[in-house]
């Protein structure tokens, strides 16, 4: 579908369509979410970004004047589909380091886990990122078996702005890949 935006007055960044925290092009009334927008090229941010675009319209709508929900885009899982599989969500350890400087990394074996060992699916790890100074986690980058499943949890950790701590007392459960998270993050200390 070609659309004409030529008599519009939609501001573009390297061809992305440039958007407010409300998704709000610069043309007023007009909005924009997903891919056209180059925040984060996934089906998911896409999803979300129109979830929160509906609710602000319908708040608009109604007179309620309600500040959008903020999307953390870095807080969105990254899943890469291939074998094996690879999945991320928050900072990466370079982005890490450069933003906090010192910054503490776990990692954990598949080949260490129960799990993968009787599936037969031992190649990768989990890595697991926290700043130094508050033990908060704010990176979880799995290459592995399930690694796009296993995912969500990191996301739950670091959306929910867990620390070391907070995570060492979830108990996970045995044999599971998920175990190996719980393992990484045991490894930052």
């Amino acid at each position: 579908c070609d659309i004409d935006l030529s008599e519009l007055q939609i501001s573009f960044n390297k061809g992305a369509i440039e958007i407010d925290d409300n998704f709000m092009t610069s043309e007023p009334n007009i909005f924009a979410i997903g891919d056209v927008t180059a925040k984060q090229m996934l089906a998911h941010t896409a999803s979300k970004q129109g979830l929160i675009l509906a609710d602000f319209i319908m708040n608009t709508l109604k007179g309620n004047s309600v500040k959008s929900e903020e999307i953390k885009y870095e807080n969105i899982p990254r899943c890469t589909f291939t074998y094996p599989e690879i999945a991320s969500v928050g900072l990466t350890e370079a982005e890490a380091k450069e933003k906090l400087g010192d910054i503490l990394i776990g990692k954990f074996p598949f080949s260490a886990n129960g799990k993968a060992l009787g599936l037969g699916d031992t190649f990768g790890f989990v890595k697991a990122i926290a700043d130094a100074s508050t033990d908060q986690i704010i990176g979880l980058h799995i290459i592995g078996p399930a690694a796009t499943e296993l995912i969500a949890q990191g996301a739950l950790i670091i959306g929910s702005r867990m620390k070391i701590n907070d995570v060492n007392k979830t108990v996970f459960a045995h044999p599971t890949l998920s175990e190996c998270i719980a393992e990484s993050v045991e490894a930052l200390h």
